[in-house]
């Protein structure tokens, strides 16, 4: 069961099944509510919130001669009311058997907003109503070797059926020595409204893990609904093969012109026109990491962006 859980919680962590809920917004947003760890000697939880404690503290039961770190803590150094969250990046090496190419999981410190339904082998979003232009939350940071936090937010619409992602945010942010401000604002590629969230907050890079860097987080909400705005002219497009290693095709179709790929900070790496409504973007050189591709018209107007993963 316990191995069940952190597959499912990977799959969510890079983008697939959300099933909807009902009840508050980002609940347990200021982590001022705790309940009991979820086996005996396992630190608190915060309610609402998924952590790696439960697959660490199984870890050390099987393994007494060779214990490892917990990674998720109640922390009395808030930004506001009594408590925030601390997660730290730790070694997961052997505990839990969840591989996926690419990507390093011997070092993790990870936790997501949202509940597991154990019957559906899934983590439910957090419901929402409204189209919220920004996920605001505080931080502080200390990454080691120049590490950064992940924050990640993605909104959905279900249909009974199925779900479309419509929107998302994602940044990654150094070392802050004090409670800092961020306001991520959240893409909208379609015109409907969200009826659910995930939250994804990570200690470490997910592409180069680094052990033993630390965030506190607190405080996070949603900032006001925006208006809909015309989508008419976002255009479909596709990327592949996406993780990428020596090379990546961008097929777009309509008033697509060029494509444009950026690293973590927003620097651009690199701009290719399209020809007959493709383009190849050659990303050997490009070290491995997270960047975002945008598709462009004539006039530099954005239609649409994606994450690209450098393997």
């Amino acid at each position: 069961m316990i191995k069940k859980i952190l597959f499912v919680a990977v799959i969510i962590f890079y983008g697939n099944s959300i099933s909807a809920q009902t009840g508050p917004t980002v609940p347990n947003g200021g982590f001022e509510t705790w309940g009991p760890g979820s086996l005996p000697g396992s630190p608190q939880e915060p309610a609402s919130w998924f952590t790696l404690n439960q697959f660490i503290y199984a870890y050390n039961f099987q393994n007494p001669g060779s214990q490892k770190s917990f990674s998720t803590f109640k922390s009395t150094i808030p930004f506001e009311g009594s408590f925030a969250i601390k997660v730290e990046s730790v070694n997961m090496k052997d505990a839990y058997p969840v591989t996926i190419p690419g990507i390093t999981r011997d070092t993790a410190g990870i936790i997501l907003c949202g509940s597991i339904d154990f019957q559906a082998g899934n983590i439910k979003g957090f419901p929402v109503s409204k189209r919220y232009s920004a996920l605001d939350f505080h931080y502080m940071y200390n990454g080691v070797n120049q590490d950064s936090a992940f924050v990640s937010v993605i909104m959905y619409k279900h249909d009974g059926t199925s779900q479309q992602q419509i929107g998302s945010a994602e940044g990654f942010f150094g070392n802050a020595g004090a409670f800092t401000n961020v306001k991520m604002a959240i893409n909208y590629t379609s015109a409907l409204v969200p009826d659910t969230a995930m939250i994804i907050i990570s200690a470490t890079k997910p592409m180069s893990p680094e052990m033993g860097s630390i965030v506190y987080v607190d405080a996070v909400k949603f900032d006001e609904p925006v208006g809909i705005k015309n989508y008419a002219a976002l255009e479909k497009f596709t990327v592949f093969p996406n993780p990428a290693t020596t090379n990546v095709t961008v097929k777009a179709s309509g008033k697509a012109a060029m494509v444009n790929v950026t690293d973590i900070t927003g620097r651009v790496v690199k701009e290719v026109r399209l020809q007959n409504g493709q383009a190849v973007i050659e990303t050997e050189n490009l070290p491995s990491s997270i960047y975002i591709i945008s598709v462009l018209d004539e006039q530099r107007g954005l239609l649409g962006t994606t994450k690209l993963i450098r393997k």
